[in-house]
């Protein structure tokens, strides 16, 4: 592990993640609402901080090409378990530097228990902020159900070394 990527792990143990916005700078910090990317998945781009940030997960480094266009996010259950399509699903994403990983904010698909996120790559490192909430139920017991919300940080390099493949699994939850 760089000491760059150390230096970032630190400061997101210490300071919860993510800057919070300011509000005086006049940029508009939150999108006009999520996107519907299915109908059980919402996307939003959301740079306030998150009550998970103190749980976030690392994971990567990962290190891709410009070329990359598509980040496919797997989400794993426990085993026995099925998405409860009642429970509202939501995904938030953000990226710490936007020109060397920009999250596009449509064209996202969802197939199984996986998201195709469109996403804008260029030579440099960025941090992506995921966060999602999910309902989860035992698949013979529909009545037996749970609740996930998961948190991590997707730490990123582009650069022409990189690779265009970009997938990363979540493990949502535990059964109890």
């Amino acid at each position: 592990m760089s000491v760059d990527w150390l230096a970032i792990l630190l400061m997101i143990s210490m300071v919860g993640g993510r800057p919070e916005a300011d509000p005086a700078d006049g940029r508009n910090h939150r999108t006009s609402g999520p996107v519907q990317a299915s109908s059980m998945a919402f996307v939003s781009h959301d740079s306030s901080s998150s009550y998970l940030d103190s749980l976030r997960e690392i994971l990567g480094p990962e290190t891709i090409s410009p070329q990359t266009k598509t980040l496919k996010l797997k989400l794993s259950l426990p085993t026995g378990m099925k998405f409860n399509r009642l429970y509202p699903f939501s995904l938030k994403l953000l990226s710490s530097d936007t020109l060397a990983v920009k999250i596009e904010k449509s064209g996202y698909s969802f197939a199984g228990k996986s998201f195709n996120i469109p996403i804008r790559a260029a030579a440099g490192r960025a941090v992506i902020y995921i966060d999602i909430d999910a309902g989860y139920c035992e698949i013979d017991n529909e009545s037996r159900c749970y609740v996930s919300k998961t948190a991590a940080a997707l730490l990123v390099t582009v650069s022409d070394k990189g690779g265009e493949a970009f997938e990363t699994t979540l493990k949502l939850g535990e059964k109890r």
